[in-house]
Parts: structure tokens; C-alpha cells; sequence
């Protein structure tokens, strides 16, 4: 494993003050020198400028003392074309810096002052001074589109003409005054020149480029595809040749491709509403994309004027928008929907209605394209270099490939399975192809007698795999990827455990009718291991609850000194998870992750394959089927999971089928074995809180089984037999 700091390439651009700092923009003018096809200000006007009155009592009513403000302000010159009005902004900045020394106010410190211009005139004597003058405070970006055959294209002169030799002449200067970057922006029209315009860009020294592509309702039938081939032939390029910690491209992030969690949920991808923009007569706005210059459809949004203020009633909304309230169903449940960013302005002049809390939609399959592109980039950086990406999005839904009908176990299966039969080469080939399409995590699930499968056979380029194999494998899976864990069979691989390498983490499925060895088997095991993941097989109502309950405290106690003395938490799942858990996780199996068998049929898990073959949930030539009542699988609709307490539970949903005839229903064993789990969680943490902190304590339960108190809280009446109701 290789320290995932040396990449550049993905990582996210440092933004100062982490993006709390208030940004007031201003624009200077609606003009411009140049004609841009792809530009989001629609209404330009060469008439409306604004003055220094209007600027002086903006800054004004911003610095007034009824005003409550962030610490560090950017003061941001937009246009039209900013630089033409390079006068204006010297005087504003003079302004600010004054009144704010008067004033003696931290803001007289902590200010930046950011300029994106065409670099037209960036060479003019006024711009040159200007920069002179606030060197260390100033940022200035010039927006250059890549190549010359790309950039003129979109950035014309009024009279047609390319601007591109105009802005390369100022570049060498530019490099000398400024870390260069600039921001490029692809539509339809041009994505076939992303490749080769970012590269171009990289050689003329600007090392951070920030892209995108525009959110507008542009795009068309296989615009996806040529996105997704350019940013993965880019990709290659950049591996090739070793760039990946030399440059940054904004098209490559390592925080893309998550499903939504509760604090996306709640927070909203755009600052309008809380940066304030001032127009050239002075009216106020939540950001510039609501000035009328840039609305095709709608009318412009004021919150105020210069003279009044802002009326802070109209600023409400934006402070309250959020991914939950402005997004479709479809978009709340991507399962890759961080990245997907949107403009409020943009959704505002889209709108069925005149409202923010709406999402435009244009840019999801450009975004699912870019997601692919970086799920390749991120697999080959690991797959050549063994760089890990540093955000892990990859482990949450899961295709799993049964390659034989002899597997390790991955979880508290019934029974061994044996056969011959493996996965063909062709259906592994299709089943990447469809985790690829699908944003599905490949997981191989070896045979638990060794590797059955022929890696030089199968093309595995762009995919992070993830393997589970036997511990009698450990020396041939180390030696084609880190990306692995190993399955302990006791008492039939002890003997293996004993030239055991070390690892990080490993699967360790137990009989239950070696409970009693249970405890000293798994200590030992500690000296290999800081992680095992516990399976207790042949489990069944005959269990016995109370030797187990005895072998975890004693796990428990180990689990205890060890932190005491060594300062090291080891880990076993069913003590430890439940300590730093803060919500219920139940088995995903149906909801986030799904089986590939060999006869090329989807299937919730491996058990539902070899129990059920006939009840598959789809195949490699139609997919997984829409209607198989997912929503069954998970917690909103396991009626006694969500009343229970437990965050670290049992609920296996084949078992649950298997004894209670509903895959959402867990019987009474599966919840009493959990409840013994929580206690012994709850009496360790009560120990390991005297020498540590945790996000949630764990509070006691008055049951076994959750399904009796369920029973009393809702007063249901029905036979039910005492022997069944007994010991909770």
C-alpha cells in the first residue's frame, strides 16, 4: 500500500478559509470584448456600468455595525469583462482598505481579491500597476479554453475572430505574477477536444485546471460517451507518463461518485444567498446568475438595493435549500450522487415554477460519464502503481462474482458447498462490463481451495476489484493485489493460522459446536490480526446462548487490556462494531450489493443461489429486475429492526426468509444472539470509557428480543406460546 499523498491529480483544489469567507461581488460592467457562445450572461449591455457612488455604499451597509459578518472577505470583479473597468476596481479596493483601517476592522487584514478576465487586456499598463499594487492580497484567473482549435471555437471577438492568439501572448507574464490557472468550460460541440486541450494547457505551464461542463440543457444522444472515452484516454495519458502528482484537473476528484448520506442531505451544493452580489444600479442579489443578464426565462431575483439594504426575508430560502428539498426521488437515491452539483440560478431560470427548490437535471449523464472515467483513473493509479485513492466510495454497493460453487464463506452460511462448477471467462468479462455501467463495486468470491482464476486471461484494466479468499491462499493473492481478505475456517485452517503473515483484517467463521475453544482461538489470533469479522455457523435454536455470552466477556476483558496496556483497540465485530457505530447497519444484501453465479443469473446473495436457484432477480442480458420489492430489504421497511436498538445486528436476510418466510422479519434466535452481542458491548464500553471518548453510549436494553417489547408497547393480543416468550 502506497501513501495516497503523492497524487495531485484528483485531490481538491485548496479554497482560503476552507469556503467560509464572505464573497461580495461586484459587477463592475455587463460589457465584454468578447462574444462567448457558451456564456451564461445572455443580455450583455455595453451601457451599464457601475459607478463608484454605488460601490461606496455597498461597502458601506456591508461594514455597518448591524451587520453580522464571517471572518475574511473576497472581494470578487465580475463582469461583462472586468478588466475593462480596471479603473473602477482600483478605486473600489482603495476604498475598502480605507474605510475598513478606519473602521479597524479585522476585515482591513483578511480580505482577498479575486478577478476571472479573458486576458484581453491583461498586459495594459492600468492592469500591471493595479497588480503591482496588491500583490499577496490579488488572485486573477484567465480563462483559457485549451487548444487553439478549441478555444476559438467558443472565445470570439465581436467580429467572429479567435481570441486565442490574442490571450496566449500575455501567458508568460501571467505565469510570472500568479500560480496559473485557469477555468475551461466543454460543451457538446467540443468535448472531443478535452483530451488533447487539457494536456495543451498542463504544457504551457498552467498546472491547475479547473473544468466543467456547462449545466445547460445542450447535450445529445452519445455526448456521454465521448466525455467518458476523453477523460479515460486522459487518464491513460497521465499514467503513462507520470503526471498524476505533477498536475490538477478539477474532472478528476476523489470525493465524486458517494450516494447521498444525511449531511448531503441537509446542506446544498451552491453559496448563493450567502455571497451578495451588487449590480451596476445597485440592487442587490443572491448571487450574479439572478441578475436579469443571465436569466433566459425568468425574472431577476432582488434581495435589496444599496439605499435600504437587504430585505433579509427574501435571503430565507437560500439559507434553508437543501440537496433533500431540491432533488427528484431518482436523484436522492443515486448511489452516485455527491459530484453532481447544480447552480440555484441555473434550477431558478429552469424552474416549472418560479421557485429554487427544483433541481435542473441536464448534466446527470455527463456526470455518471465522469464518474466512470474517475472510478478508471482511481483503479489504474492503484492497479500500476499501488496508490490507494484516499476517499474510499468503493465499498457500499457491491456486485459479487461467485467464481465457483465451492466458495469461502463470507458470512454465517448453513452449510459448505461443494461442486466443480466455475465461473466461465466470458461471464466474469460481462459481469465487470455491468458493475462498471452500474457503479457496482466487483467483489470475487474465490474458491475455498484456492485461486480459480487466470488473471493474464482476463482483461481487468479500470477495475478495483475486491477478492475473498482462503487463508491457504494468503502467499498467491498477495502477490497480484492488496485488495483483499482472507477466510479462517476453524478448526480446519488452525493449522495455517500458524504461518500466517500478518493483515489488517480477516473473516473467521467458527462451528458452534467449537464454542468453547472460541475464546482462546480468537486471542491467539489477535497476534495476527487487529480486525476479525465473526461468523458463527450451524447456528440454529438449540444454541448455546449462555457459553457464548462467557466467551465474549472473556474476548471483551482481552479486548480491554489490550487498550489499557498497549493503547490498541482490537477489533471484533460483533463486541467492538456496536461501540462506534452511530446508526443501525443491517445486512445490504438485495439492497446495496448482488450476486453474479456462474449461470449468469443475478441473485440477492450467494445462499439464495445455492438454496434457491430458480429465484433469481434478473441475468447479465436484461439486468436486475425493477420489481423484486427491494425497498423489503431495507431498514425503513424491517418493522422490528427499526423499533430495536441494536446498531450492530445479526439480520441475515436468507436466514430471515428461511425461518420466518419474510426477508425483513429476523427470527428469535438471530435477535436474542444480538442482544447478547449489545450487552457485552454495553459492558466493555462502560470499562473503556474511563480511558476514551465515544460519539454514542450505549444504552442497556430491558429484552432479548425486541419482537416481546414490541408486543407490550402496542398491547397485541394473539396465541403465542410461553416457552417461546420465555428468558426475555
Amino acid at each position: 500500500m502506497t501513501s495516497s499523498n503523492i497524487y495531485k491529480l484528483g485531490k481538491e483544489f485548496n479554497i482560503w478559509k476552507d469556503g467560509i469567507a464572505q464573497t461580495l461581488t461586484f459587477i463592475v460592467t455587463e460589457d465584454c470584448n468578447l462574444r462567448c457562445s457558451y456564456c451564461y450572461i445572455t443580455h450583455k449591455s455595453s451601457n451599464k456600468k457601475m459607478s463608484f457612488d454605488v460601490a461606496k455604499k455597498f461597502i458601506d451597509y456591508v461594514l455597518s455595525e448591524e451587520m453580522i459578518r464571517p471572518k475574511g472577505v473576497i472581494l470578487d470583479f465580475i463582469g461583462g469583462e472586468p478588466l475593462l473597468e480596471i479603473k473602477l476596481i482600483d478605486q473600489i479596493c482603495d476604498y475598502f482598505k480605507l474605510k475598513t483601517y478606519l473602521l479597524n476592522d479585522e476585515w482591513y487584514w483578511d480580505y482577498r481579491i479575486n478577478i476571472t478576465t479573458n486576458g484581453i487586456n491583461y498586459a495594459s499598463k492600468e492592469v500591471q500597476d493595479f497588480i503591482k499594487k496588491n500583490q499577496g492580497k490579488l488572485e486573477i484567473a484567465i480563462t483559457l479554453d485549451g487548444t487553439k482549435e478549441k478555444h476559438d471555437m467558443h472565445r470570439i471577438f465581436p467580429n467572429g475572430k479567435g481570441s486565442y492568439d490574442e490571450i496566449i501572448k500575455n501567458i508568460e507574464l501571467y505565469k510570472n505574477q500568479f500560480q496559473a490557472s485557469t477555468k475551461v468550460t466543454f460543451s457538446s460541440k467540443d468535448l472531443k477536444y478535452l483530451k488533447d486541450s487539457i494536456i495543451h494547457l498542463w504544457e504551457l505551464g498552467i498546472s491547475d485546471v479547473a473544468a466543467n461542463v456547462v449545466f445547460e440543457d445542450v447535450w445529445q444522444d452519445g455526448d456521454d460517451k465521448i466525455f467518458e472515452d476523453q477523460l479515460i484516454e486522459l487518464a491513460d495519458y497521465i499514467l503513462e507518463n507520470r503526471l498524476f502528482d505533477k498536475y490538477s484537473c478539477t474532472l478528476f476528484d476523489e470525493s465524486i461518485g458517494f450516494p447521498n448520506n444525511k449531511e448531503m442531505l441537509e446542506t446544498a451544493s451552491c453559496g448563493a444567498g450567502k455571497m451578495i452580489a451588487v449590480g451596476p444600479d445597485g440592487s442587490l442579489y443572491p448571487c450574479m446568475r439572478y441578475k436579469d443578464y443571465s436569466l433566459n426565462n425568468k425574472k431577476e431575483v432582488v434581495i435589496g438595493d444599496v439605499e435600504n439594504g437587504i430585505d433579509f426575508d427574501k435571503i430565507r430560502p437560500y439559507y434553508l435549500l437543501n440537496t433533500k428539498l431540491q432533488c427528484y426521488e431518482e436523484c436522492l437515491n443515486c448511489r452516485i450522487a455527491s459530484g453532481c452539483t447544480s447552480c440555484f440560478g441555473h434550477n431558478y431560470d429552469t424552474a416549472d415554477s418560479n421557485t429554487n427548490f427544483q433541481k435542473a437535471k441536464y448534466i446527470c449523464k455527463m456526470h455518471k460519464a465522469r464518474v466512470r472515467a474517475n472510478n478508471y483513473y482511481f483503479a489504474e493509479l492503484y492497479n500500476r502503481y499501488g496508490i490507494e485513492k484516499e476517499i474510499n466510495n468503493e465499498g457500499k454497493d457491491k456486485l459479487y462474482f461467485l467464481l465457483s460453487n465451492s466458495p469461502v464463506r463470507t458470512c454465517a452460511s448453513s452449510d459448505n458447498r461443494s461442486g466443480s462448477t466455475i465461473m466461465f471467462n466470458e461471464t466474469i468479462i460481462e459481469g465487470l462490463e455491468y458493475a462498471k455501467n452500474n457503479f457496482l463495486r466487483p467483489v470475487f468470491i474465490h474458491s475455498n481451495y484456492g485461486l480459480n482464476l487466470n488473471f493474464k486471461e482476463i482483461d481487468l484494466k479500470g477495475q478495483n476489484i475486491f477478492h475473498h479468499c482462503s487463508i491457504r491462499n494468503q502467499d498467491s493473492i498477495r502477490k497480484i493485489t492488496n485488495n483483499y481478505i482472507l477466510t479462517i475456517e476453524y478448526p480446519d485452517d488452525e493449522e495455517f493460522v500458524r504461518n500466517m503473515k500478518l493483515e489488517e483484517n480477516i473473516i473467521l467463521n467458527i462451528s458452534s459446536k467449537c464454542l468453547s475453544d472460541m475464546d482462546t482461538f480468537i486471542t491467539k489470533l489477535f497476534n495476527k490480526t487487529n480486525r476479525i469479522n465473526l461468523n458463527i455457523l450451524d447456528f440454529d435454536k438449540q444454541f448455546n446462548y449462555i457459553l457464548y455470552e462467557e466467551q465474549l466477556m472473556n474476548i471483551s476483558d482481552y479486548i480491554y487490556y489490550e487498550y489499557l496496556n498497549k493503547g490498541i483497540i482490537k477489533e471484533l465485530n460483533v463486541i467492538t462494531d456496536e461501540l462506534f457505530m452511530k446508526e443501525k447497519e443491517l445486512c445490504d444484501s438485495g439492497l446495496n450489493s448482488y450476486t453474479l453465479a456462474s449461470n449468469e443469473k443475478f441473485y440477492v446473495c450467494p445462499e439464495f443461489y445455492f438454496k434457491f436457484p430458480l429465484d433469481h432477480i434478473g441475468s447479465l442480458k436484461d439486468g436486475i429486475k425493477e420489481k423484486y420489492n427491494r425497498h423489503l430489504y431495507s431498514e425503513k421497511y424491517s418493522p422490528l429492526c427499526n423499533k430495536c436498538s441494536i446498531c450492530h445486528c445479526n439480520s441475515c436476510s436468507f436466514e430471515n426468509y428461511i425461518n420466518t418466510n419474510e426477508v425483513n422479519i429476523p427470527a428469535k434466535n438471530s435477535c436474542v444472539k444480538s442482544s447478547i452481542e449489545y450487552r457485552v458491548s454495553y459492558e466493555l464500553q462502560k470499562k473503556l470509557t474511563k480511558l476514551m471518548e465515544f460519539d454514542r453510549h450505549i444504552k442497556p436494553v430491558n429484552y432479548l428480543d425486541p419482537f416481546i417489547d414490541v408486543l407490550e408497547k402496542n398491547s397485541v393480543n394473539g396465541i403465542l406460546n410461553k416457552k417461546y416468550l420465555e428468558d426475555n
